[in-house]
């Protein structure tokens, strides 16, 4: 029914989003809304996607719904239906405790037992200068072993040399 529409869409966003997590995630919720919806994208109504967003309150967690509706408005701004919208939803903070300085000793001296890969994977995480999906996507590059290749969340190609002992 909407899947013009969802193919301009798609080639809007590959244009723009280079990573394949944010092209999902700007195409995947618009899709799932105009699904559940089941009616062309002219005839859809502030009614319907209030339905949308109450069945999203009950059956999601609150920091998904928050990505989910800011996704959808963004859609419904490049469609120019700028009428409808979805509310804007707060994330919530995790609220992850840090370690202490026991458990952070414990966590260094493990790591020195670990192969030089493992422990640079260790020190990008803890640094927080990584984002753990970036850290599953390490590369060698094809040129050198020993370099290790990320992409950043800016786009930005950065490498690292695995220093061997």
């Amino acid at each position: 029914m909407n899947d013009k529409i969802l193919k301009e869409y798609k080639g809007f966003v590959c244009g723009r989003h280079d990573k394949n997590n944010t092209r999902r995630v700007y195409l995947n919720n618009p899709t799932v809304m105009l699904k559940l919806i089941d009616k062309p994208l002219k005839d859809i109504t502030q009614k319907d996607v209030d339905k949308y967003a109450e069945y999203c309150y009950k059956h999601r967690r609150q920091n998904t719904n928050a990505v989910s509706f800011w996704s959808i408005n963004q859609f419904f701004k490049w469609a120019n239906r700028e009428d409808i919208k979805l509310p804007k939803i707060v994330q919530i903070d995790a609220g992850k405790p840090a370690l202490n300085e026991c458990d952070t000793q414990k966590l260094f001296d493990t790591v020195e037992n670990l192969s030089p890969l493992h422990r640079l994977v260790f020190y990008l995480e803890y640094d927080a200068i990584r984002r753990p999906d970036e850290i599953r996507t390490l590369k060698k590059t094809s040129r050198y072993d020993d370099v290790l290749r990320y992409d950043g969340k800016t786009d930005s190609r950065e490498s690292v040399r695995v220093i061997h002992n």
